[in-house]
């Protein structure tokens, strides 16, 4: 094209006015892939009825320690219509967890019940459940938890660190060391 006067640059103006518009957006965007937090409250903002959107969002506030945030997140990607996108039991799981880690033990127990009706030799359930149990002192009962979660993953050195922790608070040291040697060589 054979450009005269003012006309040979419209081209240049429109190409200049693209790629400003461009800019923009790729700065929004790189706003909003920031963090895993900011990028799953977009992914929230835009889906707000998808469990897999709640769960990575509860997952980013755990991480941060923002508890309450996290258990309001995978409470409603528990509430949320399962679409298959993330499995129940990973849900259940961190929601216990968070309520272990905020000294909510008698709600966490219950969660992890509810996982174990689901997925009864998950040795995450098993582990948690002997840790919730062993904080409210029902030692018997943990150590239970503690046995079947060694049977499904018999290489597990924190579980033998937990049973010698409860070997040690009833004050049978010499169970205790056991439990504390077998984890140590697993885990040096």
């Amino acid at each position: 094209a054979n450009f005269r006067g003012k006309d040979r640059y419209i081209p240049t103006v429109v190409v200049i006015v693209i790629v400003s518009i461009l800019a923009v957006a790729t700065n929004v965007r790189n706003a909003v892939w920031h963090d895993d937090l900011t990028l799953w409250k977009d992914v929230v903002s835009k889906s707000p009825g998808k469990p897999r959107a709640h769960y990575n969002l509860g997952i980013a506030h755990l991480r941060r320690g923002n508890y309450g945030e996290a258990l309001t997140e995978l409470e409603r990607a528990k509430e949320s219509k399962d679409d298959g996108s993330v499995l129940r039991e990973q849900i259940l799981l961190n929601i216990g967890v968070t309520l272990l880690l905020t000294g909510r033990t008698d709600e966490a127990i219950d969660i992890f019940l509810e996982g174990l009706r689901i997925s009864p030799t998950e040795p995450y359930f098993l582990d948690n459940m002997a840790i919730a149990l062993r904080k409210k002192g029902k030692y018997e009962e943990a150590l239970k938890y503690a046995n079947l979660s060694l049977k499904a993953n018999p290489e597990n050195s924190e579980i033998y660190g937990l049973m010698g922790k409860i070997y040690f608070e009833q004050g049978n040291y010499g169970k205790a060391l056991e439990y504390y040697t077998s984890a140590s060589k697993l885990r040096p």
